[in-house]
């Protein structure tokens, strides 16, 4: 009767271990289920509110919002206030995925190239001054005869 008993209690363990693992695989399924339909109604929500913000973001750039990502805008000037609102609305927008249009890199103009120096004229050799003569060493002179004296007549 012991044997049978437990062989009883056996069964009804391994039974109730089977109920067991099935509730807590339903249970898994159903809170699956629950949670991808929130994420569905969710994506819809997120969607509205991001197609909100890229509204509103456009708004600042045609309002002269100078964006950190370097997107194209007008050239106004906006408050501080509204300076504070737009670049809220930016952050917001990292979420969404959005990307704005940016303005295409001027490519940057090439240097112009340096003028090649002109040649200096080579300067006409100056003529070479003559050498100077050396002065003729001056003859020496004969002590010129004193003319005589004409007689007296």
């Amino acid at each position: 009767s012991k044997q049978w008993y437990q062989r009883r209690v056996r069964g009804l363990y391994v039974l109730n271990m089977a109920k067991l693992i099935s509730i807590v695989v339903f249970s898994i399924a159903v809170v699956l289920t629950l949670v991808e339909s929130q994420n569905l109604e969710g994506s819809r929500a997120r969607k509205r509110v991001c197609a909100r913000n890229i509204r509103s973001f456009k708004a600042c750039l045609a309002k002269g919002y100078n964006s950190e990502e370097g997107c194209i805008s007008s050239d106004e000037e906006l408050s501080d206030k509204e300076q504070q609102k737009c670049a809220a609305v930016e952050q917001r927008l990292k979420n969404c995925d959005y990307t704005c249009d940016k303005p295409e890199p001027q490519p940057e103009p090439e240097p112009e190239p340096e003028p090649e120096p002109e040649p200096e004229p080579e300067p006409e050799p100056e003529p070479e001054p003559e050498p100077e003569p050396e002065p003729e060493p001056e003859p020496e002179q004969e002590p010129e005869p004193e003319p005589e004296p004409e007689p007296e007549p």
